[in-house]
């Protein structure tokens, strides 16, 4: 990136620090503003070029919160998917710009209802998770979008076959979820969740033994003063 382009960056970077600390809109347009400039200034084989670029589509996403313009959306998909082009696939860049696409993906389907949105971004966490290694501390969140993702597929199409795959992926996330995890007991409900869903649409009794085995793991990691316990 050429010193001009550096210097737009810089001064996006600082706009958008202060918008975290203040969450003054007007921090965040200047941001991306600057960041869209920086990106026209930047030659196209710079090396921070896809981080630039994935910046500037989660800065879009979080615009388009107050805004409402599906036109923010849009331009982020465009930036990311410009940034995953310009990544050696696997990298650490091109899998922020995939997990970044999933979420815009996301909430451009929960507005306009498109359902290739809805595809796709089950294809992008699907993706992502196959280039995360088992022992990486993001592989349950991104498990998890996935997750999230299929059982709202499931939802709209009554597709047996997402609610198992998201049944599986649960499984996964408790397995590789440790006991401290402020997260566990919510990916566990999570699991329960899905399998009653099965057992009540096919009543096989093996959902409902797997039901009873998660709900007695939740009951014996409970905190002895949560007040789930004298329910």
């Amino acid at each position: 990136m050429g010193k001009a382009a550096w210097r737009v960056e810089g001064i996006g970077s600082a706009y958008f620090q202060r918008y975290q600390q203040t969450k003054q809109v007007t921090d965040l347009s200047h941001a991306i503003e600057l960041w869209q400039a920086a990106v026209k200034l930047a030659p196209m084989n710079g090396p921070d070029l896809p981080a630039r670029l994935n910046y500037l589509g989660y800065a879009l996403h979080v615009y388009y919160e107050y805004t409402k313009e599906l036109s923010q959306l849009d331009q982020a998909v465009q930036a990311l998917e410009q940034s995953m082009r310009l990544s050696k696939r696997g990298s650490s860049d091109w899998c922020n710009s995939l997990n970044t696409l999933g979420n815009v993906l996301r909430t451009r389907h929960a507005n306009t209802r498109n359902t290739d949105d809805q595809d796709r971004a089950i294809q992008v966490y699907a993706q992502l998770i196959e280039h995360t290694p088992l022992d990486s501390p993001d592989l349950p969140s991104r498990l998890h979008n996935l997750c999230s993702n299929l059982l709202e597929r499931f939802s709209r199409t009554q597709d047996l076959a997402d609610l198992d795959r998201a049944i599986r992926a649960w499984e996964e996330i408790a397995e590789r979820t440790s006991a401290q995890s402020p997260h566990r007991l919510m990916h566990l409900d999570n699991l329960n969740t899905g399998v009653i869903m099965r057992y009540a649409l096919k009543g096989e009794l093996r959902d409902m033994k797997r039901s009873i085995e998660v709900m007695t793991i939740i009951i014996d990691e409970l905190p002895l003063d949560h007040p789930e316990r004298t329910r």
